[in-house]
Parts: C-alpha cells; sequence; structure tokens
C-alpha cells in the first residue's frame, strides 16, 4: 500500500514549492489542492461510514464483510475523491508510487480527520515567518494584517497539537531554513518521509525556485510593511515568538 501525505500550512508559505519539488521524485505523487468545502464533505462522508459500520459490527459481533472491506479500501477512496475534486489538473499515479497525496493550505485544521480515513500518514506542515507570509498574502489577495495573523495563529496552535500528539509523521518546512541551510533542510524532509535515493533528490530541488518569491499576479508588487501594518506588528510580538516557539518544540522532537 501507498504511504499517504499531506502538505499543509498558512498560505504562502512554500506548499506549492515542496509539492513540486516532491513530484520531481520518480516515487511520489502530490496532487494539487481541492476546495476546502469539498474536503470537509468529504471528510464528513467518511465519518458518517465510519460510523455506520461500527454499529453494523457491533451488530455482527465483528463478522461483518462490508466493514472490513470498507476499512481495507476507504484510503484509496478518499484518494480518489481528492483526485476527483482537483481545482486545475490530475497528476497520474503510477503503478509503483511510494508515496501519494496532495497539498492544501490550512490543511492541518483538518489534520484529525483525515487520520480517521487513512489511518497513519505524513503531514508535511510548511511555515515561514509571519512578515513575509503576510506580505505574500497581500500580494496576492490584498490581505488584511488582522485576519492573517489570526488564521496564522491558528494555524501553529494546532500544528504544535499535532506534533506533541504524536499520533502521525509529522514533518515541517520552513522557506527560511532553506534559505539557510538548503542541503541539510531538505535532507532532513528526505529522511522524514523515507524517500528513496535522498542525496539525488536533494540535489536536484533549486531552492532559489520559490513560487512565492515571485509574485505573478500583481505588477506592484509589497516588499514592506506600511506604518500601519508595522505598528500593528510592534504591538503583536506574539507572532514572531509563535514562530520561535514552534522550530524550537519541532527540533526538540527531532533530538536537535
Amino acid at each position: 500500500m501507498q504511504e499517504f501525505l499531506v502538505i499543509g500550512g498558512p498560505p504562502r508559505s512554500g506548499t506549492r514549492f515542496i509539492a513540486n519539488a516532491l513530484n520531481a521524485h520518480s516515487d511520489i505523487v502530490v496532487q494539487g489542492e481541492m476546495h476546502p468545502e469539498m474536503l470537509r464533505n468529504s471528510l464528513e462522508y467518511f465519518r458518517k461510514n465510519n460510523r455506520l459500520y461500527k454499529e453494523i459490527d457491533k451488530k455482527q459481533k465483528g463478522q461483518q464483510v462490508g466493514s472490513k472491506y470498507w476499512k481495507r479500501n476507504r484510503r484509496d477512496l478518499f484518494y480518489r475523491m481528492v483526485c476527483a475534486g482537483q481545482k486545475i489538473n490530475v497528476l497520474g499515479t503510477p503503478k509503483g508510487t511510494k508515496l501519494s497525496g496532495f497539498k492544501l493550505p490550512r490543511a492541518e485544521l483538518q489534520a484529525s480527520g483525515i487520520a480517521r480515513v487513512v489511518g497513519q500518514y505524513s503531514f508535511l506542515y510548511c511555515l515561514r515567518r509571519f512578515e513575509p507570509h503576510f506580505l505574500s498574502c497581500a500580494n496576492r489577495w490584498n490581505s488584511q494584517i488582522d485576519s492573517v495573523a489570526e488564521q496564522y495563529r491558528e494555524s501553529i496552535t494546532t500544528a504544535l497539537e499535532l506534533l506533541q500528539a504524536d499520533k502521525m509523521n509529522f514533518v515541517a518546512f520552513s522557506l527560511e531554513k532553506m534559505e539557510a541551510e538548503p542541503q541539510p533542510h531538505l535532507m532532513h524532509i528526505a529522511e522524514k518521509l523515507q524517500i528513496a535515493d535522498p542525496e539525488t533528490w536533494v540535489q536536484g530541488v533549486d531552492p532559489t525556485k520559490k513560487a512565492n518569491h515571485a509574485e505573478k499576479f500583481v505588477s506592484d508588487k509589497r516588499e514592506t510593511l506600511n506604518d500601519d501594518e508595522q505598528a500593528f506588528m510592534n504591538a503583536n510580538p506574539d507572532l514572531d515568538e509563535m514562530y520561535d516557539r514552534f522550530w524550537s518544540v519541532y527540533d526538540a522532537a527531532q533530538g536537535g
């Protein structure tokens, strides 16, 4: 059975970059984004059927063949639903693929529900510092800093809960860490995901080719905060503190 992977984290934090990098490996297929509402609907479908078969099992004393078939095949069904819900193109999944899944910003908020469908899986969490994260969101969607900050806090809080619960293979990726030490950081990703021939994969990744650094959607890309936004940052030091705390907890969990 293929291992399952979900890539999440705040939007504009490197999910597209790392998904593209992983897709360059012949053993890996990472689908793009499905609509968040479709993901929620899909997980609700599985939740209801899990409950249905649990009730059937009680009545049949664990002898219900349909229940066993459901549990054995629901991961593949979920992956097909992910493919059916793609916003753009569906990538082929060749026979022999070792790791498959999808990327979706803020998927960490649905991580527990996904686990109830696919069982043990890998979650690759992308996180960058708040200021460049916000500026990228502002360039893409003209986002307001207070709403972006609330989502950022929620994302990191959820990620720390997932990391500390230790119920999945939790892996973290940072554009800042990759800029500072590209090969060690990418090698860490490869080792955590148990990628075959990791050295060759790392050498093939171009760390300068980051989607979030090429805002194709606006002609007047912003690179600095305005006065009101800087005042907001000064009044909310917890945003940088949460980033630092996440990486401190994560590195400690890796024994680093």
